[in-house]
């Protein structure tokens, strides 16, 4: 009785959670690139509603995909550390690297949050202090719809917010009297 026999089931298992942990992190982090890279790609007819409810959902499937990278490499990591030496010494950059892919996942959605907020504070201001807003120009109203995709803000607005910041805005209350 050759094979499997001399291997006990401690490390049969230690095996089988290994291959595991390399799935779950390859599905993580291919996840997490196409979720991340393409968030933004979407094109949906129906506005900035749409649009912007799908790449948020993109983006957090992709930072969650990250997160859970980070977490199987952690785990290779801690599973292969009391393991003979060579093992330990490819799981040492995996385990550095699932520490930076977990903070990556859990650090850039707040960031991109911020950002996306001192942005809408921004156009916010500018619409108040100026004659014009985005309403009456396609291209200031396109690129702030890439901004809002890009960062993820506002997408609940929708359509409407520009008309609420237009009216809003002196030079509709100069026009209206």
């Amino acid at each position: 009785m050759k094979g499997w026999n001399w291997l006990g089931v401690l490390e049969v298992f230690v095996i089988v959670l290994n291959v595991s942990l390399g799935i779950v992190a390859v599905l993580g982090a291919v996840t997490g690139y196409f979720g991340i890279v393409f968030a933004d790609e979407v094109d949906i007819p129906g506005g900035m509603d749409n649009e912007g409810m799908i790449s948020s959902v993109m983006a957090v499937i992709g930072y969650l995909g990250l997160t859970i990278c980070g977490i199987a490499l952690i785990g290779f990591f801690v599973l292969n550390f009391g393991q003979k030496m060579h093992k330990v010494f490819y799981s040492f950059p995996l385990g550095f690297a699932g520490l930076v892919l977990l903070i990556a996942g859990i650090s850039i959605p707040m960031i991109k949050n911020n950002a996306g907020d001192e942005l809408r504070q921004m156009y916010e201001d500018c619409c108040a202090e100026h004659d014009v807003c985005c309403v009456n120009d396609p291209i200031a109203k396109k690129t702030m719809d890439d901004l809002h995709r890009r960062y993820h803000c506002c997408a609940y607005d929708g359509p409407e917010y520009f008309k609420l910041l237009y009216e809003r805005s002196t030079f509709y209350l100069l026009k209206a009297t």
